[in-house]
């Protein structure tokens, strides 16, 4: 258990930089764009939440991938096969994206949004593209590559996005800003694939032509959008139950709206530790499958899980000893503050429980089990804001711990349903030693 610990670990932490990375890109625009008023991040607002939510929506479409490369990993042929589905993937994708932004302009009248919604629909190949590809790049053991190149891309992307703004003012800051964040997602695209081919020689377009081979594809591209379909479906369920429970606290007036957002903020944090760790977890799973060494898997789900327990718990103890130095990151505003030091302790144990979950649901994933995990952990957080409305826990002052008090209990539940799912799945271990 020790060797896949350190394992784990070491695997684990350039997948979740490479996610604070693609965090920090988003964020980064959003900030520059902020500095020129209001209106111009009024404007990104509208035409980025519904873009970033079609975009996240076909990437959970394409999780599958990384369980075809990981379990492949040493057959050169089946991996160029399987590169050649991937960019199937990246062109059918990023093409209904930029459809979906195409009709999104054709739906509103201003003019400027109209013109972003444009820019984002030629952006969609580079957005898509990192995605694919460096996930494709972490799956055949090359993670530090995709977390490299994403922390590179932040200076280039802060330096495009400036550049343009000066060279380009009758476009306006955020069409400039599109432009700049579209271009730094293309060129991170063209990188990754040229790493990728590097390892992956593609050596199966010429068989394009055969009827056969196109059946193949098209059979193999379907299965792999339909692997996808619950984390896309349980990505919507956690999306539509995060915006019911922020209506619900808005009752509360703008001081409980502002704290939550914080603890949101936090919630984010522990989300990319737990899932670079999922994302490790099923990796390295998938390529026991692939080795015929099934019996290892148990140890190696118990050490992503203790990975996932060290690294949360670092997280823990540094909002534990210091939560007024974290908290006045994000704010000055006395009142806030007050109403955030009663929510540490519950922030852990929220912490914990979607951790765990989140390690257990890869592990799952990577051997089949898709769509009981996924909805048990979607439906967790669907039903807090219900509980609070119809229960006495939905009261004012103390609705932030009640609300991470209540998530807590959820998850929990939530778990509990994905231990038993794993437990069914290993009540005979020695079965998968020959998957």
């Amino acid at each position: 258990m020790k060797k896949y610990f350190l394992s784990t670990l070491c695997f684990s932490i350039p997948i979740i930089f490479s996610r604070a990375g693609s965090q920090i890109l988003t964020m980064l625009n959003i900030a520059i764009i902020g500095q020129y008023g209001a209106k111009n991040l009024s404007t990104f607002s509208l035409t980025s939440s519904p873009y970033f939510t079609f975009v996240l929506i076909a990437l959970c479409l394409t999780s599958g991938l990384p369980i075809s490369f990981a379990k492949n990993k040493n057959n050169n042929d089946l991996l160029s096969h399987k590169l050649f589905i991937s960019s199937l993937h990246w062109i059918v994708l990023s093409f209904s994206a930029a459809v979906a932004c195409v009709f999104l302009s054709m739906t509103v009248k201003n003019p400027e949004v109209q013109r972003v919604f444009i820019l984002l629909a030629l952006s969609a190949p580079g957005f898509i593209g990192t995605f694919v590809f460096g996930s494709s790049l972490e799956a055949l053991g090359k993670a530090k590559i995709n977390a490299l190149t994403t922390f590179t891309a932040i200076p280039l992307n802060a330096g495009l996005n400036l550049l343009l703004i000066k060279l380009l003012p009758t476009v306006g800051v955020v069409e400039a800003c599109v432009i700049g964040m579209g271009l730094t997602r293309i060129i991170m695209t063209a990188f990754l694939i040229q790493q990728v081919l590097k390892i992956i020689p593609l050596k199966f377009a010429a068989n394009f032509l055969s009827k056969e081979y196109q059946t193949t594809i098209w059979q193999e591209f379907w299965e792999d959008i339909k692997f996808g379909a619950p984390i896309a479906f349980t990505y919507g369920l956690r999306s539509s139950g995060t915006t019911a429970l922020t209506l619900f606290i808005a009752k509360f007036g703008n001081q409980s709206v502002a704290s939550f957002s914080i603890v949101a903020q936090l919630m984010l944090l522990s989300t990319l530790i737990s899932r670079g760790v999922s994302s490790a977890s099923i990796i390295k799973v998938s390529e026991l499958i692939g080795k015929r060494q099934g019996q290892e898997i148990n140890s190696l789900v118990f050490s992503s899980v203790a990975v996932t327990a060290f690294l949360i718990g670092i997280l823990s103890a540094i909002l534990g000893v210091a939560p007024d130095y974290v908290f006045r990151l994000f704010t000055n505003d006395s009142m806030i503050l007050t109403s955030l030091t009663s929510v540490v302790i519950p922030l852990f144990f929220v912490f914990i429980t979607d951790a765990i979950a989140g390690v257990l649901i890869g592990a799952l994933r990577a051997l089949g089990d898709r769509w009981i995990p996924q909805l048990a952990f979607g439906l967790s957080i669907v039903v807090v804001p219900f509980i609070l409305q119809v229960s006495t826990l939905g009261n004012f002052p103390s609705i932030l711990p009640n609300i991470l008090a209540t998530l807590f209990v959820t998850q929990l539940i939530a778990m509990s349903i994905i231990i038993w799912r794993y437990t069914k799945y290993f009540k005979n271990i020695n079965g998968y030693a020959s998957l």
